[in-house]
């Protein structure tokens, strides 16, 4: 157990004894305080004050426990467990000083507005459009750290490129990281009772069917469930939906979906009802989107877009200053300025690294481009380059299991290569499951490290990833086989890709996925070109054809 109340100015303290015996009493409001949440923390949770909850507001998440009277205190605020670090906030590790947001007042007024109107139980939803490296998810930072002056429940998923056809994947990561890191089956199971409960959602197959989603095995004694595939699917969506929708009506809520363009097609789903209620449930729900991507939901009453775009010469200098760790020549700055071309993270990187070169001289290796500036920072790290890239082949969010498989680096090296990774902000820790997981900072440093990599090496990369998996990683083969196909797909084995493209499409039709089998089936089809015509492959266009036929005639 352990509490934290954060009212340091009312402890005193004196020692007692002599030499090795001297102990360090401490008395005050404080300690009694503490030593009364003790009680209210769960087995290896921690539980906050208020005051505690309102110093570190944005580097956590939380849940309400309730106001709760204490022997010899009252409280008359809620006292607030803590479920987990903030992954907005790891995006933008606190060791690292940020640089002032600059250009964006406006767009951070517009967002607190919209947030306030959740007061009059009004909710909204606000989409951040830009291009790659605009600022989306800075801005989204700082609308936070607004918004955290008012105790409130964030809600966090992203979609990812390598995921898009995983049924679910967004929504679990969302519920995984509502429910806080938990070492066991049982304890994922325990959490998520509780968070049902204080939500005020009392469904008796809400746990095993989210658990379901979750891949977490239920405890003995639940009740099996006897549900169809497509019961099953539409169970899932009616609890999620209205235990979101509970969750805002109690306290301030909101849902942020990073990186929409990703989603897959069965969280998608979720969101869509989500929006439908969402002005009348006082839920604000926030994302962030690609300019090429066209959101399902049209714009206008609760719906509010927010297009970011180019810094203009004076706010892209005072970005470049506040980079810069020193004073830069301004024919220095000018050729920055020049070559960022308005876009906030190629101008503050460009700046850091001309800094750390020490070069008095405009014309001295200056990269021309945002992909060569992402490749100069991964050529200074030395052999964390090779993990980064590996990272790369393998996805937006990475468990280190995975990593040391496919790398097969001994640990140390891989530990320190990881820390290296992390310290230089290429890389950031996840929050998230029970495993260690890592995610690339941005989806741009992701994308310089795969293609910085030889067709060649892309190959050979993917087959070993795949050989992995089959190998040692049988329940991703077996419940996420999309992912070990689009592998097979990439390291150009067409023969091992169709028919793991197969099962996935199978899959995702028992499960009621028709978006995503729809999409497994055509990636098939697509890869039998590669193939020899011979009977055996003709028999299997057929089926496949015939399959994706069935399930167009259903969605």
């Amino acid at each position: 157990h352990a509490a934290v109340s954060g009212r340091a100015p009312q402890v005193v303290g004196e020692v007692v004894g002599d030499g090795w015996s001297q102990e360090r009493s401490v008395v005050g409001e404080t300690p009694n305080l503490e030593a009364r949440l003790q009680g209210v923390a769960v087995p290896n949770g921690v539980v906050v004050s208020p005051p505690t909850r309102s110093l570190a507001a944005g580097l956590f998440e939380y849940r309400d426990v309730g106001a709760v009277s204490l022997k010899g205190l009252t409280l008359s605020d809620p006292v607030w467990e803590v479920v987990g670090t903030n992954a907005i906030a790891d995006r933008f590790d606190a060791r690292h000083t940020l640089t002032p947001m600059v250009d964006r007042e406006e767009e951070t007024r517009r967002i607190e507005e919209l947030w306030l109107r959740r007061v009059a139980g009004e909710g909204h939803i606000v989409g951040i459009i830009g291009d790659p490296g605009i600022g989306k998810s800075r801005l989204i930072l700082e609308a936070h750290q607004k918004i955290s002056a008012e105790p409130h429940v964030w809600i966090e998923g992203a979609g990812a490129q390598v995921f898009r056809n995983t049924p679910f994947y967004t929504l679990s990561q969302m519920i995984r990281r509502l429910l806080g890191r938990q070492e066991t089956p049982a304890a994922v199971c325990a959490s998520l009772e509780r968070a049902l409960a204080l939500a005020g959602v009392s469904a008796p197959d809400a746990v095993p069917l989210i658990a379901e989603l979750l891949g977490v095995p239920t405890p003995d004694q639940a009740a099996p469930l006897t549900l169809s595939a497509e019961e099953r699917r539409g169970r899932v969506i009616s609890i999620v939906t209205d235990w979101l929708i509970k969750i805002a009506a109690r306290w301030p809520a909101v849902l942020f979906i990073e990186d929409i363009q990703w989603v897959d097609p069965s969280t998608m789903e979720v969101l869509d009802r989500l929006v439908e209620r969402a002005s009348g449930a006082a839920l604000f729900i926030l994302y962030t989107a690609r300019k090429d991507f066209d959101v399902p939901w049209p714009t206008g009453g609760h719906h509010t877009q927010i297009i970011l775009e180019r810094l203009d010469a004076d706010s892209a200098r005072h970005l470049v200053v506040a980079a810069a760790s020193r004073t830069l020549p301004d024919d220095v700055i000018a050729k920055i300025l020049s070559r960022a071309d308005g876009v906030p993270l190629f101008a503050e990187e460009l700046a850091r690294l001309v800094a750390e070169r020490n070069s008095g001289s405009a014309d001295r290796e200056i990269p021309r481009t945002l992909s060569d500036l992402l490749m100069a920072r991964l050529d200074k790290l030395g052999p964390a380059k090779d993990i980064a890239q590996i990272a790369s082949v393998l996805g937006r969010e990475i468990s280190y299991r995975l990593i040391e498989a496919v790398s097969g680096v001994e640990e140390a090296t891989l530990r320190a290569s990881l820390a290296s990774l992390i310290e230089a902000d290429i890389l950031v820790p996840s929050a998230a499951g029970s495993d260690d997981l890592y995610s690339f900072k941005h989806a741009l440093l992701e994308d310089a490290a795969y293609g910085a990599l030889l067709k060649r090496q892309r190959s050979d990369l993917h087959r070993r990833a795949a050989t992995v998996i089959v190998e040692q990683f049988t329940r991703i083969a077996n419940e996420q086989p999309e992912i070990l196909a689009q592998h097979w797909t990439q390291a150009g084995e067409p023969a091992r890709a169709v028919p793991v493209w197969q099962k996935a499409g199978r899959l995702a039709t028992t499960r009621r996925a028709l978006k995503e089998a729809q999409s497994a089936y055509e990636q098939a089809i697509a890869l039998l070109a590669a193939l020899p015509q011979t009977p055996d492959r003709d028999l299997l266009e057929f089926a496949l054809q015939s399959t994706l036929a069935g399930v167009l005639q259903i969605t």
